[in-house]
């Protein structure tokens, strides 16, 4: 037997899911050193655990007095989850479609392993007596599929299934297939026989945001030389029909998104022109002066200096309205806050002395910054219009002539 605390010990680290594995290492030990003595086997055990669980399985009265049997007993007593290992439960099952849940038909492995462990619980959940019937583990199997799979098994299954039937040959529409057939058919559907084979072992057309990669376009997926080699005469038309019309329902979706977004951008941009020209004809009409302080004809004062954007340092609109700073900002190169202004990765644009944010931001625009998304411009109401926008920087004054 292993030494104590020596390297090649068997150990158990308190977790009850390891116990088990943890008390079969050590019945293979006592097979391989020949001990069938019961003390010595409890004794041997007791000196590969933990001093406070060592004092707890001390403390059992079968320690002292049972044989090895029984305080295994005891030990699936005070550990449940030992039985419930043996046997298989329906939480077992739960919890594994849930970890291994929307397989797609490109996830082969991840398929593979995942049937390998749900029929290693269900055997042990059927055996007498059974906690569940077939139906449950065909729902819980075909759930673990995402709805693309899904649609492909029951075409599959309506096309080549094999219903189940009683002796009189009767069948029942709630429980019509064996779960081994549901899924020897899941396991033919991702197969070299469908697409999915095709999408797996070729470059994908599609991009990780979703659009068609420019390599791609106007080219076919694989030659007409390699479809007849790979695509067997038997192959699933349904399931490779379906699959092409999802590509075609991806491509549509982005084409129709891509439409509405530059509707909404061409809108907002038309609702500021017309602002603007409202605001003209406005002034227009009262008479008031637009180069005077006051809003009306009988105010006097001073002239007042033209205003000018503190965006492009130009003279017909202010900076809320600046089209240059809106083309910049769908460009990617500065984030606007209402009167904050930064460049895209969050950096303060420096400003030198009687030079415009715009000329700056090209100025000192960093290497690192690229061309980012950028989302609808809202105009939240302020009461002022005209403030200048706080672009982190320093003012940067010109040197004295000397």
């Amino acid at each position: 037997m292993p030494i104590p605390f020596s390297p090649s010990t068997p150990k158990w680290d308190g977790q009850t899911k390891m116990l088990r594995n943890f008390l079969r290492i050590v019945e293979q030990l006592f097979k391989l050193a020949e001990i069938s003595d019961d003390r010595q086997k409890l004794d041997w055990l007791i000196s590969y655990v933990e001093a406070d669980i060592a004092d707890q399985w001390l403390s059992f009265p079968e320690f002292e007095t049972g044989p090895w049997n029984q305080f295994l007993d005891r030990l699936k007593i005070e550990y449940p989850e030992l039985t419930s290992e043996e046997q298989g439960t329906m939480g077992q099952l739960c919890r594994l479609c849930k970890k291994y849940s929307d397989i797609s038909l490109l996830d082969e492995e991840w398929l593979m392993e995942f049937k390998q462990r749900f029929m290693y619980i269900t055997q042990k959940c059927l055996k007498p007596p059974a906690i569940t019937g077939n139906r449950e583990l065909v729902e819980l199997f075909v759930r673990s599929l995402d709805n693309s799979f899904q649609d492909a098994l029951n075409t599959r299954l309506s096309v080549q299934g094999t219903l189940k039937v009683d002796a009189l040959g009767r069948s029942r529409m709630e429980d019509p297939y064996d779960l081994e057939h549901v899924i020897q058919k899941v396991v033919d559907l991702v197969s070299g026989k469908t697409i999915a084979w095709a999408l797996k072992h070729t470059p994908t057309i599609m991009s990780r945001n979703n659009k068609i990669n420019p390599e791609f376009r106007g080219q076919v997926l694989f030659s007409k030389e390699e479809s007849v080699r790979k695509i067997e005469p038997n192959a699933d038309v349904e399931s490779l029909q379906q699959k092409i019309n999802t590509l075609k329902t991806m491509y549509e979706i982005q084409e129709k998104t891509r439409e509405r977004h530059k509707k909404s951008v061409q809108g907002t941009l038309d609702s500021i022109r017309t602002l603007i020209q409202t605001q003209g004809q406005t002034q227009k009409e009262i008479g008031g002066p637009s180069n005077r302080y006051g809003s009306g004809p009988s105010q006097t004062g001073p002239p007042r200096p033209p205003r000018k954007c503190f965006y492009c340092f130009e003279l017909d609109h202010l900076f809320l309205f600046c089209l240059a700073k809106t083309e910049d900002e769908r460009k990617g190169l500065i984030l606007v806050d209402k009167f904050t202004v930064r460049f895209a990765n969050g950096e303060p644009i420096p400003i030198e002395y009687n030079m415009s944010i715009k000329d700056c931001v090209r100025k000192y625009l960093p290497s690192s910054i690229a061309v980012m998304m950028w989302g609808d411009p809202e105009l939240e109401t302020c009461s002022v219009w005209d403030q200048e926008p706080d672009t982190g920087g320093v003012v940067i004054s010109p040197q004295p002539v000397r």
